[in-house]
């Protein structure tokens, strides 16, 4: 497991940022799945993947609290 899981503070600075660029855009939910996972994958110490979009994945690594 990773050492720093997200927190409610983390979580709602990535979900703020996500919101912010991709509002109206159909993207957004798509994008949306992909934050919930790469969370959950975060937070149990397993990599990401390709399956991740890499906006989301440069999103979780700028909020990780490990970082």
């Amino acid at each position: 497991m990773t050492e720093v899981a997200f927190g409610r503070e983390a979580l709602d600075a990535l979900f703020d940022e996500l919101h912010r660029e991709w509002q109206g855009k159909h993207q957004l939910d798509g994008l949306i799945r992909d934050a919930h996972l790469a969370i959950a994958l975060h937070d149990a110490g397993r990599p990401l993947g390709d399956g991740i979009d890499p906006w989301v994945t440069a999103l979780v690594q700028r909020h990780s609290p490990a970082a």
